[in-house]
């Protein structure tokens, strides 16, 4: 599936790439944003957000995390990172790094 694009249900495509995350700008549910440039950035914002210091919805389906993402314009959300459940939808794609379990998707 890498390499390939797919189109949510609300009709926007985005290129997909496996086994990767993107570094970049996070937009979270109240506003505000992360820098997330490495594996220890996601777990210090996973921990926050399971803590309720950030809440955030837990997505479960990669659509809805493209969903969420879609609810922005394209200069706003840039693409998204889905892994275990967790949706972080980027402001900013700065780059990608090696994940095993997570997809990366740059909406087109």
């Amino acid at each position: 599936m890498s390499g390939k694009t797919c189109t949510d249900t609300g009709g926007v495509t985005y290129g997909i790439l496996c086994a990767t995350r993107f570094s970049g700008i996070v937009i979270t549910n109240s506003g505000k944003k992360f820098l997330l440039e490495r594996d220890e950035d996601f777990e210090q914002i996973e921990a926050e957000m399971r803590g309720g210091r950030e809440k955030r919805d837990y997505t479960g389906t990669f659509d809805n995390c493209a969903g969420f993402c879609d609810t922005y314009d394209k200069a706003s959300c840039g693409g998204v990172g889905f892994q275990g459940g967790y949706c972080m939808a980027y402001d900013t794609v700065t780059g990608t790094f090696s994940s095993g379990n997570g997809v990366a998707a740059l909406r087109q």
